[in-house]
């Protein structure tokens, strides 16, 4: 009964369970040149320091450029009772291009200023995912990635874990091998609000023991929505990180805005890509 409530008010309001059907071509989700992301954690009050961030984003034949802000609230030193200032943190990434990439650029781990990255996915995940047959790829958060060195002035304590688990990582026979091949496990659709619209787009599941990607299902797309950490079958030494990752570094893509200038009302292409069979 109070769920039957809670649906019925959140109606009364505007605001509807239900995603709608409408679907977005893919060829305007490939053929993008701008997108403004909105990217939100798991955890908002985790421990990392880290908040919901607006990213946008500009593609051109030299790569791809990210520029973001993020609103942060943190708590006034020497105060009487809880009191908070909001502070503002932004930055740049770079890379040139997708082509040859097996690690992106976690958010948790972005920092103030201009991060410049050779074959580094960012926020996207490998194009060769879609090539005919495969069935496994190597593609990590960027923890074990040498990119991890660009963002050592980022919140310290994500930048200690991470630091800590790409030791022990190294030493955990076949681990960093483990965590950083992922199989090509299912096709699905996946909510998102794209140009204000509640739609469903069409996704491919990356996966392994310890980690899971949703991505879109895109050869000149593939936009990492979630990523997800499990430390069930993870060895003794690295349960511990896998949980602060899970609590603290997992996070959604919820929206974006692409090609604003482009028709949104294209039917989804009969482009089959993603897992083969």
């Amino acid at each position: 009964m109070k769920l039957l409530f809670l649906l019925l008010f959140l109606e009364f309001i505007g605001i509807r369970s239900v995603w709608t059907t409408d679907s977005i071509s893919l060829d305007v989700l490939s053929k993008w040149e701008a997108l403004e992301i909105r990217l939100v954690p798991r955890n908002l009050d985790s421990s990392s320091g880290t908040g919901i961030k607006t990213v946008t984003a500009e593609r051109d034949a030299e790569g791809i450029r990210l520029k973001w802000y993020s609103p942060l609230r943190v708590p006034v030193d020497d105060a009487k009772w809880p009191i908070y200032k909001i502070i503002m943190k932004k930055g740049a990434l770079w890379t040139n291009g997708l082509g040859h990439i097996s690690s992106m650029a976690h958010p948790a781990l972005w920092v103030s200023g201009l991060v410049s990255l050779s074959d580094n996915g960012l926020l996207w995940g490998p194009p060769s995912l879609f090539d005919e047959g495969k069935k496994i790829v190597s593609f990590e958060p960027g923890f074990l990635n040498t990119s991890f060195f660009s963002f050592s002035k980022g919140p310290a304590n994500v930048v200690n874990t991470v630091g800590q688990f790409r030791t022990t990582a190294s030493v955990e026979t076949d681990f960093s091998k483990k965590f950083s091949e992922v199989r090509l496990e299912k096709n699905q659709n996946w909510p998102l609000v794209v140009n204000g619209k509640k739609i469903e787009v069409p996704v491919v599941i990356l996966a392994n023991d310890f980690v899971r990607y949703v991505v879109l299902r895109s050869r000149g797309n593939p936009l990492v929505l979630s990523v997800t950490f499990n430390s069930a079958r993870a060895p003794s030494p690295l349960k511990g990180f896998l949980d602060f990752f899970h609590e603290n570094m997992e996070y959604q893509v919820t929206q974006i805005n692409i090609n604003r200038h482009q028709s949104l009302d294209a039917s989804l292409s009969s482009d089959n890509e993603g897992v083969h069979d």
